[in-house]
């Protein structure tokens, strides 16, 4: 069993909202890189007669992170053709859906953001969607929750990373086994919908707290931690990234319980 979990910002927000960008808006960067897959980090742990495989996987990334001769590291290759089932944190079926459902249940019928967030948050909103008025239009009918996604995905376009060079598609192209979920679209869903008003204008408060061009720092130096396989250091360095972004500490330390810590708990249970 091949398990790929997620490593990202402090709230790992839900892999229904992508980014893309076009072509070239990584190719500089990429061709600063050698010519390997990403070290991603890559853990094996065996009980009796059964083996688990667990990698930190990326919803997005670069051209660069697999090459087209060996998109992944060796041990990872063979893992994934030891193993008949790879889990994800959703389902490839529960993928299809989850634009529908983010949505459904994400997405108003009227202008609601500028009356869930205070006056002077949606001021700060409205600033950063300067130039980008399709953009505006449609943060105004999320609620914040979805209004947080959005803006994230905004910056990781801006970084230059490619859903379709995400991890999740990358081993989907090369393993024939099954592919799995480790939550349902439901639960993730839940996940996010359950939170309270104050909570999800905490996550909002945080993506706000930096200009773009730091939230894009942010996510080429998660990136680059990615690329480079050290879990340790993904952890030092998101910790403190939270610490510092957090705009309530009870709060954040609320989000992080319900959005990371009780999900892998779920997924491992």
């Amino acid at each position: 069993l091949v398990l790929a979990c997620a490593v990202g910002a402090a709230h790992a927000h839900s892999s229904a909202a992508h980014a893309s960008a076009p072509e070239s808006a990584s190719n500089a960067h990429a061709s600063a890189q050698a010519a390997r897959p990403a070290h991603m980090p890559f853990y094996v742990a065996t009980r009796g007669s059964t083996t688990i495989y667990l990698f930190g996987s990326l919803h997005a990334g670069e051209p660069a992170d697999y090459p087209p001769g060996q998109p992944f590291r060796q041990p990872i290759l063979d893992a994934l053709k030891a193993s008949p089932t790879v889990a994800f944190e959703l389902s490839p079926d529960d993928l299809i859906y989850a634009p529908d459902d983010v949505a459904r249940y994400g997405v108003c019928a009227h202008s609601c953001l500028p009356k869930l967030v205070p006056p002077r948050m949606w001021a700060r909103i409205v600033a950063r969607m300067r130039g980008n008025p399709a953009g505006l239009a449609a943060i105004r009918r999320a609620r914040p929750w979805l209004a947080s996604m959005l803006v994230e995905t905004y910056d990781a376009v801006s970084a230059g990373l490619q859903n379709e060079y995400g991890s999740e598609p990358q081993i989907e192209n090369l393993h024939s086994g099954t592919i799995v979920g480790l939550e349902t679209l439901d639960q993730q869903i839940d996940t996010f919908t359950g939170l309270t008003l104050p909570e999800q204008r905490e996550i909002v408060a945080q993506d706000l707290a930096q200009t773009p061009a730091q939230n894009v720092a942010d996510v080429r130096v998660l990136h680059a931690l990615w690329r480079a396989g050290d879990a340790d250091a993904i952890w030092n360095w998101q910790a403190a990234n939270s610490a510092r972004l957090a705009r309530s500490k009870a709060l954040s330390e609320r989000l992080d319980d319900r959005l990371l810590y009780r999900r892998n708990a779920r997924f491992v249970g």
